[in-house]
């Protein structure tokens, strides 16, 4: 069975706001947040899809420490939002949002002021996979265009797909042992083509990205991590299945060294295996992943 990551499940439930013409007021438990080293890996991600480049410390951070969730006034139950009057994004705890969470606001931070809501084009297209857009996200970015007429139709292994682990060699030295595993899928073709995905046979969308991690040197799996499979859906059909001449998809998914927080895995030997599309039913796999994860 594919699970859900814990952070898409809370910002099920707690949604991303939209930007605000006027700063609302801080949560009460909310104080500023240095920008840990990490948010400079996340934050060059982020330019790197969306094309945008500003000055990440121009940027005012807030954290409301102990608060799963907070209001920007207008919304309550975010995990997060970006406020362009004062160039600002504040967090709820930062121990439970994943890198795609914080991502997404900077996302925001990079479209800057001008641009409201949540433009199908970045956040359903060039950032896809690198930033969360669920819920009310999906709403907000409407309606896709039609598809290309040129497209043709084929099954997820007419494309290839490729893994990647950065940094090669994770550990708490690095970036406080925040680790992406990146899950990317590319169209091979010099036409568009759209995916067949295979039916999940439930009411819900079929698998898109999923991934396995095999535990060599640990003994058992985390307790974060009671079933080490994981995957999203085909939640906007049209971002999904459908791919531009040579066009590349990907799938990050962040994790930590540690013992505790959200998404950690403790130090010992992994084996990574990513997918697209169900893989009993006709799905595609990269070749697997071994990496040790330091102290």
């Amino acid at each position: 069975m594919i699970r859900f990551r814990r952070c898409l499940a809370l910002l099920a439930l707690a949604g991303i706001a939209c930007e605000t013409l006027t700063d609302p007021a801080l949560p009460d438990a909310a104080t500023i947040l240095t920008p840990p080293p990490v948010y400079a890996r996340w934050w060059a991600m982020t330019e790197a899809c969306s094309g945008l480049h500003r000055d990440m410390s121009a940027v005012t951070w807030y954290v409301a420490t102990g608060s799963l969730s907070i209001s920007d006034g207008k919304d309550d139950n975010l995990a997060g939002y970006y406020s362009p009057a004062s160039n600002r994004i504040v967090l709820a705890d930062t121990a439970n949002l994943g890198g795609s969470v914080i991502r997404h606001e900077m996302l925001h931070a990079l479209l800057g002021p001008s641009v409201t809501g949540h433009p199908r084009d970045q956040f359903l297209g060039r950032c896809a996979g690198t930033v969360d857009c669920i819920g009310g996200c999906l709403t907000d970015a409407g309606p896709p265009p039609p598809p290309d007429p040129a497209a043709v139709t084929v099954s997820p292994s007419a494309l290839e797909i490729t893994t990647a682990i950065d940094p090669p060699a994770p550990s708490r030295a690095i970036d406080d042992g925040w680790f992406t595993f990146t899950i990317l899928v590319t169209n091979p073709r010099a036409t568009p083509v759209i995916v067949a995905l295979p039916p999940s046979g439930n009411a819900l969308p079929p698998v898109t990205f999923n991934w396995d991690i095999n535990f060599l040197t640990v003994a058992s799996p985390p307790g974060s991590f009671p079933d080490p499979t994981f995957g999203a859906r085909a939640d906007d059909p049209a971002s999904a299945t459908r791919f531009a001449a040579g066009e590349t998809k990907r799938m990050v998914a962040d994790y930590r060294v540690g013992d505790e927080e959200f998404a950690v895995l403790l130090p010992g030997t992994y084996v990574f295996t990513g997918s697209f599309g169900a893989r009993d039913e006709g799905g595609i796999s990269a070749k697997p992943d071994t990496v040790t994860v330091g102290p």
